[in-house]
């Protein structure tokens, strides 16, 4: 059964969903022939060509507007590295190659190599959207309840102390955590805030929904049989992209 207080009740028409979710409407696609006849990516067709056409992208290129900028965010010790960017545009999409990449922020380069999950970001970014300016904004340290997660007060401090001439009006974020037991409610508070500020701005926030679908990071159960949200995907102040599983 549900309930909801007493206080608001008279103010709620209905409240859903609730344990049931609403159809799934199917649309029909066109699968590229290069996915093959089911239709699976594979790691061999997991490249530019494949993806802009399964975006219906094609050849198209960008960079027409002055105003377009897309950036993508790093944390964690994940940093940039132009001559990996440089080797990928001219092994996949050599047209894209001329594609302007700038950087902002305290953790740009460094260490033995360049973060994994930070290059694929800014090689597939601008893949999608080539020639359009694009950005790498790369932080150091951590939240402050957890050293093991983003300092994303940092990156949002800096957006909002960036001039609506120079800011990203997209941004790209790879990274997240289980929303009940890593992110204190005051924390993610305050954040949302910033989340809005942004929105108001007309600046988009796209964040991963995760690798392991309702399940914990860990990817192995549900906690207490219950979907772990993810955080700050399931903030209702930003974009939410990737698959689902439960």
């Amino acid at each position: 059964a549900y309930h909801i207080p007493a206080v608001i009740a008279n103010a709620v028409a209905f409240v859903g969903p609730t344990d049931r979710f609403s159809q799934r409407h199917h649309v029909p696609i066109t699968v590229p022939s290069s996915l093959g006849a089911e239709g699976n990516l594979t790691s061999s067709t997991n490249d530019p060509a494949t993806l802009r056409a399964l975006y219906n992208v094609g050849d198209a290129l960008g960079g027409q507007a002055s105003s377009n900028k897309q950036a993508v965010t790093a944390f964690l010790g994940q940093t940039y590295s132009a001559d990996a960017e440089a080797a990928f545009f001219t092994k996949y999409l050599p047209e894209a190659a001329d594609t302007p990449i700038g950087t902002v922020g305290d953790a740009i380069t460094g260490g033995v190599t360049p973060g994994i999950e930070a290059m694929l970001d800014i090689e597939y970014m601008p893949a999608m959207g080539a020639l359009n300016p694009t950005e790498f904004w790369g932080f150091s340290g951590s939240s402050p309840n957890d050293s093991q997660d983003e300092p994303f007060l940092t990156w949002l401090y800096t957006v909002g102390n960036t001039s609506d001439a120079d800011v990203p009006l997209v941004f790209s974020t790879s990274y997240g955590e289980d929303e009940t037991t890593e992110v204190p409610t005051a924390y993610s508070d305050r954040i949302n805030i910033e989340f809005m500020k942004a929105g108001a701005r007309g600046i988009s926030l796209l964040f991963a929904s995760g690798d392991s679908g309702a399940a914990a990071v860990s990817g192995t159960s549900c906690p207490n049989g219950r979907f772990a949200p993810k955080w700050p995907s399931a903030s209702p102040y930003i974009t939410a992209v990737g698959g689902t599983n439960g």
